[in-house]
């Protein structure tokens, strides 16, 4: 039996208020078209398809959301293709030899295990990245409320001044977190850096080595 050539899976999230399935989709395609992570993205009648390098090795990979809503949940049905970490492990499967001694038999055990261990890998790590964007999307959106989050995380979703992951201090001029990498320019509060209104005045830059 060979690898399978997607995953299928769903996504639940509860609101407070019930919300359109087309209006859903219209926030998600907003939200991932401001993201280099993600690119071609496509609508169709309630689906999303595009294509997604979140991944281990950061390459790109299909993927499709089927976005329902029924009352006050939303029920996003995905698949991820998974074509192209089949062939990442039959490339790892073709160069291990040329750094492996052993044996026959202990190289072809030896290659099922570490390319299982990587596909399974990625199909964990895929599916969770993909969770953990949509998430976060809704709830710095305002469309769900995530009860896991603390006094402190949710003081940073309102206030215009702190990234919404970290609470890192961000000002009207922030595009990417300094401190977490999120990118913030979707956020009302924040626009494009303009420098012409900065013609006069020294601007000191700095690097934050991310933790």
């Amino acid at each position: 039996m060979g690898l399978p050539y997607s995953y299928k899976s769903k996504f639940y999230f509860n609101t407070a208020k019930t919300f359109d399935s087309e209006f859903i989709l219209t926030l998600l395609l907003s939200v991932l078209s401001n993201d280099n992570n993600f690119k071609d993205l496509k609508a169709q009648n309630n689906t999303l398809f595009f294509k997604s390098r979140k991944s281990l090795l950061n390459f790109f990979y299909n993927v499709e959301l089927d976005i329902n809503v029924k009352k006050n949940k939303i029920i996003i049905d995905y698949k991820i293709n998974l074509l192209e970490v089949i062939i990442i492990s039959i490339f790892l499967f073709v160069f291990i030899p040329f750094f492996s001694k052993l044996s026959l038999n202990g190289f072809f055990i030896f290659s099922v295990i570490i390319i299982l261990i990587f596909y399974l890998a990625n199909v964990i790590f895929m599916s969770h990245q993909l969770y953990q964007y949509i998430n976060k999307s809704l709830i710095v959106n305002k469309i769900i409320d995530d009860i896991k989050i603390s006094t402190e995380q949710q003081n940073w979703i309102n206030n215009p001044d702190k990234c919404p992951a970290c609470g890192c201090d961000i000002n009207k001029d922030t595009l990417y977190c300094p401190d977490c990498g999120l990118k913030i320019s979707q956020n009302p509060y924040t626009r494009p850096l303009n420098l012409s209104d900065k013609q006069n005045q020294k601007i000191n830059y700095h690097f934050k080595e991310k933790k």
